[in-house]
């Protein structure tokens, strides 16, 4: 999740941020899964305040920029294009640059965010009816395959070839998973939003 975050300032076309799954019924916790990270931990952390989180997740607010730099949500706001964001997103960083000197910025950031590496260490699980029965797909079609091929051998080397190239259920699933968190992170990456760690 991004420290800092630098956007358009909306000036020269509409630019709104908010959380829509709310508008489109969609599940937060799903939602929030991408690469690996429990993205509901990142929001519950970044947005701390009660009232923001409400405003986001339950109503669904669409964000002006100047709502959201008001709101805490960005740091910055640069005028007209992507160009002029990633300047002012590196004007940000090179004035941030000597707190990374010392070398305890990564162990205070590890102190503050403990409760979303503790949940990322743990491992997620994501509950989407789509994912699963995809998963579960992909993984009867792989092993269909594959026994399809084996009724010519002996039976000890059908059974190691089984465990050999059988995808067990979780790595079945991660591949689904990964897929389906790459639509998504396409879908979601809407706005010029430049984060950096």
């Amino acid at each position: 999740a991004c420290d800092y975050r630098v956007r358009t300032d909306g000036s020269r076309r509409k630019a709104w941020l908010s959380a829509n799954e709310m508008s489109y019924s969609l599940l937060l916790r799903s939602t929030l899964v991408l690469d690996g990270q429990h993205h509901l931990e990142v929001y519950t952390t970044k947005f701390g305040n009660g009232q923001l989180q409400r405003k986001t997740a339950l109503e669904g607010h669409r964000f002006t920029p100047k709502e959201a730099l008001d709101a805490g949500i960005m740091d910055y706001l640069a005028q007209r294009d992507t160009k002029v964001v990633l300047a002012k997103a590196e004007e940000a960083a090179g004035q941030r640059a000597g707190n990374a000197k010392g070398g305890v910025l990564g162990i205070i950031k590890t102190e503050i965010y403990r409760n979303v590496l503790d949940t990322n260490r743990k491992g997620v699980r994501v509950t989407d009816v789509h994912i699963e029965d995809a998963a579960t797909k992909a993984r009867l079609s792989f092993r269909f395959h594959f026994s399809a091929h084996l009724h010519h051998l002996p039976s000890k080397s059908k059974k190691m070839k089984l465990q050999r190239y059988c995808i067990p259920k979780r790595r079945a699933k991660d591949k689904v998973q990964s897929l389906y968190r790459l639509a998504l992170c396409t879908f979601k990456a809407v706005s010029a939003l430049v984060c950096w760690l």
